[in-house]
């Protein structure tokens, strides 16, 4: 534990400090760090991300009332929230002002014997009662590709439908969607990067990888730079199959192939509408 609070600025490290002797104080707690302070990189921009565990003689509602009476001395309280808009209702999402540092805290409350699991890096602080010990660690992400292709292909034609209706936020919503939960997981597998989503990606991906992302982002919220970046996702995953060994590979290029003719016929026929019937030639 010394170790990595040692190694944690003196802002994240009062908090984490303050978060174990609370746990061990109580002497049935189960304690664990996971996130950027066992991955390495830490910064003011760092979260703090716990686990804490209990065991069936403690009510979560107990845990909970001391909890709440050792956030009362960590600082000042900026935000706290349940992260229920990630699905999960169990984890508790703080933000403190100390010092000149805003800090984020990330508690995950988990009860012995729940379906919870670990996140592969975590590190056991304190297990009294070997209840950390005893629990599963989540499986490293496995990447199928031909599902994330098929998808990537489908929701070409969606975000396609969002720019055609003017809807072009949304547009650029289903752009970043699809980029972070398909055509990143491809390029990072490929490159057998571990699936961290645009979590630092700068600093992990190659120049020319980064720059052919950057092109998938449209320079305005404006139609013809919403589907510049389509196209240029569509040529991504062109380039992902063709590099790619995945099964049906040639089906689900002609799949692909297709899907952005009918995406380029329809944009074709914008234009013409546009242009009061002149044809306005749309790259391939």
């Amino acid at each position: 534990m010394d170790q990595i609070f040692l190694a944690m600025p003196q802002p994240l490290r009062a908090i984490a400090t303050a978060l174990a002797a609370w746990a061990q104080e109580d002497g049935r707690l189960g304690l664990a760090i996971h996130g950027s302070a066992t991955k390495g990189g830490l910064d003011e921009f760092s979260d703090l991300d716990f686990t804490v565990v209990s065991g069936p003689q403690l009510g979560a509602r107990e845990v909970a009332k001391s909890f709440d009476r050792l956030v009362a001395t960590l600082g000042l309280p900026l935000a706290r929230f349940f992260a229920d808009h990630l699905g999960n209702s169990s984890t508790q999402i703080l933000y403190f002002a100390a010092e000149d540092w805003v800090v984020k805290l990330d508690v995950a409350f988990v009860e012995a014997g729940s379906n919870y699991r670990l996140p592969v890096e975590s590190q056991i602080l304190l297990d009294p009662e070997q209840l950390l010990s005893a629990m599963p660690r989540r499986a490293e992400d496995k990447v199928d590709g031909q599902i994330l292709l098929e998808k990537l292909c489908g929701w070409l034609w969606f975000t396609y439908s969002r720019i055609e209706r003017g809807e072009l936020f949304a547009a650029a919503r289903s752009i970043d969607f699809s980029r972070e939960n398909a055509l990143l997981p491809l390029v990072l597998a490929r490159l057998g990067l571990p699936q961290e989503g645009h979590r630092r990606i700068e600093s992990r991906l190659p120049s020319t990888v980064l720059s052919a992302l950057r092109a998938t982002h449209p320079a305005q919220l404006v139609r013809t730079d919403l589907y510049a970046a389509l196209k240029q996702l569509f040529e991504l995953v062109r380039a992902e199959l063709m590099q790619s060994s995945i099964a049906r590979k040639d089906i689900l290029l002609d799949a692909a192939m297709q899907m952005w003719r009918r995406i380029e016929s329809s944009e074709r026929a914008y234009r013409e509408r546009s242009s009061g019937g002149a044809q306005e030639p749309v790259a391939v």
